[in-house]
């Protein structure tokens, strides 16, 4: 009965994922940040109570891959068009900057190119959940800078994930033109079966299947794409869940499945990832307390903020609506830990530049909020403290936010 012995863990991190989400609820903060931290007490950075195993990263690799398809599933590709010049620039600038700047600071700690490229693809996608639940708060989370910030977050998204496409196929192989046009070819192949071959299938399983029948083949569609991604265009995993998402967006089986998926991730598999995801984390005897550490947090906080701050002022913000977007932006989220984890388990990253990745996931989701609160606060801007509270409510009453719905996913 061996295989009885991994429930006991098992039953430890799903207790443990949700006592810790629902404790960082209660403090304001993502669900995300309290899994995260009870991987890092229960595994050898805390306790050593756990250690992952097989099936555990089996379980986790299961999750990520039904993250990245609900991930492609809510991008709307209609809102792209309509996010505007502001949160286009502010995108563009949020993920070059972070990204050539990481990487500038990988080669000059004295990392290779491959540990410098994962380093930089970390450092590029945005958690914005966060920011809109802040901005919610403050009452200005339909005010053009909340909705130029959900824009730009949706488009770091989908650029993202084609950095890290690019990344993936270039230090794949030994031979980066061929990885290059393994993945070219297999994004062509992808549209075609997006494109002609998906629909009819989903509108197959929506007419045979329309409740919860369905979710199964659903979830061998999203399995069967991401192995297609790794094995025949030498890309990521979780790029073919992403593109899953995106195409079945666009069939009828969008208004009849996510709720079966969200339970089914939300509520099990992606909640293991993200314990896991600690779980695979040192003990602490570098991290934020080395230099590099130090620098690569101060850096994914500057670099994120100038970046998309100055791309919403080149798209026609004012200069303390820039600001504020560049504020919003700063937080990373399951995309970097996603990216930092494929890097892990790739053997590009080490053990100690895991946890600084992580450990700098965790602390931009802290500070996000209150780098937020002090750029709205009233007062003599720039420094509008005055006793306020940092994480108390706006007084202004806070409605309904229609894009609730887009930003769960963070």
């Amino acid at each position: 009965m061996e295989e009885l012995s991994v429930l006991p863990g098992l039953a430890l991190i799903l207790l443990s994922a949700r006592l810790g989400g629902e404790l960082c609820m209660r403090l304001g903060l993502p669900p995300v940040f309290g899994e995260l931290l009870a991987g890092l007490l229960l595994g050898p950075a805390g306790l050593g109570w756990l250690h992952p195993g097989e099936e555990l990263r089996a379980a986790a690799l299961l999750g990520v891959l039904l993250l990245m398809f609900l991930t492609g599933l809510e991008t709307d590709p209609h809102g792209l068009r309509e996010t505007g010049r502001g949160a286009l620039m502010a995108a563009l600038g949020g993920v070059l900057l972070p990204f050539i700047s990481a990487l500038a600071l990988g080669l000059l700690a004295g990392l290779s190119w491959r540990e410098g490229l994962f380093l930089g693809a970390a450092l590029t996608a945005t958690s914005v959940g966060l920011s809109v639940r802040t901005l919610r708060d403050l009452g200005c989370a339909q005010s053009r800078v909340g909705m130029t910030i959900l824009g730009a977050a949706i488009l770091d998204d989908v650029l993202a994930m084609g950095l890290l496409a690019i990344v993936t196929g270039l230090v794949g192989l030994g031979q980066p033109l061929l990885s290059l046009l393994r993945m070219v070819g297999f994004l062509i192949l992808s549209f075609g079966i997006g494109r002609w071959l998906l629909p009819p299938i989903a509108r197959w399983i929506a007419r045979r299947y329309p409740n919860e029948g369905g979710l199964a083949l659903v979830v061998a569609l999203v399995v069967g794409m991401s192995w297609a991604a790794a094995a025949w265009g030498g890309v990521a995993a979780i790029t073919g869940a992403y593109l899953t998402g995106l195409w079945i967006a666009r069939t009828p089986l969008r208004e009849h499945i996510p709720q079966g998926v969200q339970t089914l991730g939300y509520g099990l598999l992606i909640p293991i990832f993200f314990v896991a995801v600690g779980l695979e984390a040192q003990p602490l005897d570098r991290g934020m307390l080395s230099f590099f550490g130090m620098a690569l947090l101060l850096l994914a906080v500057l670099s994120k903020w100038l970046g998309s701050g100055f791309g919403a002022w080149l798209g026609g913000l004012t200069p303390r609506e820039a600001i504020q977007t560049g504020a919003g932006m700063v937080s990373r989220g399951e995309v970097a830990l996603v990216i930092a984890t494929l890097g892990r388990q790739m053997g590009i990253l080490g053990p100690g530049l895991y946890t600084d990745i992580l450990l700098m996931t965790m602390l931009t989701t802290v500070l996000t909020p209150i780098l937020l609160r002090l750029t709205f606060l009233e007062g003599p801007w720039p420094f509008p403290l005055r006793g306020r509270n940092l994480w108390a409510p706006a007084s202004r009453g806070i409605g309904e936010d229609p894009v609730r719905l887009q930003t769960s996913r963070h």
